[in-house]
C-alpha cells in the first residue's frame, strides 16, 4: 500500500495539493463510471484505461510517482483540435527535384534532355512533374527552358557572338527559330537588341 496522501503539482500555480488515497480510489471510480455512459468508443475506452490503470497503482507500492503523473496529466490542458484541409495541399518539387529538373533541362547534366527525362529523374509522372515544376516556378516547364535558353542567349549576344553561333549554341534549330523566340520573350530581334544594349 501507499502513504495515504499524495502531492499533485498544480498547473495554475506552484502550491500543491495533498490528495488522500480515498479521494484518488473514488476519483478513478467515478472516471470509470461516467464514461461507460459516453457515445463515443474511444473516450470510453482511453477513460476505463486511465481508471484502470490509476487504480491497479494505488495497490501496488511505490507507485506514488506514477500516480503523481497521471494526476498531472489530468489537469493538462487537452489539445485543440487541427483542423484537416478538406482538400490535400498541393505542393511542388522538393528542392533537390527542382534542382535536378532545371540542370537537365539547361544541358548541364545532358544534352538534349526531355521534359519526360526530367519527370524520370525526379521520379514522377510527366504530368504530374509538369504541375509540381509549374507550382515551383510559375512557369511551365517548356516556358521555363525557352526562358533560359533566351538569357543565355542575351549573354552570348553581348560577348559579341555571331547570331547563328549564338542559336547552335543554344540549342534553337536555326537563326530562326531563335529569332522567333527571342523576339517573342524580349519584344526585339536578336540584332536590335544587342545593338541597343551595346
Amino acid at each position: 500500500m501507499i502513504e495515504s496522501n499524495l502531492q499533485m503539482p498544480d498547473a495554475a500555480s506552484n502550491a500543491h495539493q495533498v490528495l488522500s488515497r480515498d479521494a484518488l480510489e473514488r476519483f478513478a471510480r467515478d472516471l470509470a463510471a461516467r464514461n461507460e455512459a459516453v457515445d463515443d468508443s474511444e473516450q470510453r475506452w482511453i477513460a476505463l484505461r486511465f481508471a484502470s490503470a490509476l487504480l491497479s497503482a494505488l495497490e501496488h507500492p511505490g507507485e506514488q510517482a506514477f500516480i503523481e503523473q497521471m494526476l498531472v496529466t489530468l489537469r493538462t490542458p487537452a489539445p485543440k483540435p487541427v483542423e484537416i484541409p478538406s482538400r490535400p495541399v498541393k505542393s511542388g518539387l522538393a528542392h533537390w527535384q527542382e534542382l535536378r529538373a532545371k540542370a537537365l533541362l539547361s544541358g548541364r547534366d545532358s544534352n538534349e534532355a526531355t521534359i519526360a527525362d526530367a519527370a524520370s529523374a525526379c521520379r514522377l509522372s510527366r504530368s504530374h512533374f509538369s504541375k509540381a515544376f509549374k507550382q515551383t516556378t510559375g512557369r511551365s516547364p517548356q516556358c521555363w527552358l525557352q526562358e533560359y535558353k533566351i538569357e543565355k542567349a542575351k549573354a552570348l549576344l553581348l560577348d559579341g557572338m555571331a547570331i547563328a553561333d549564338v542559336a547552335d549554341a543554344c540549342g534553337f534549330a536555326d537563326q530562326s527559330h531563335l529569332t522567333r523566340l527571342f523576339t517573342r520573350i524580349a519584344g526585339l530581334p536578336p540584332a536590335r537588341w544587342r545593338r541597343n544594349r551595346g
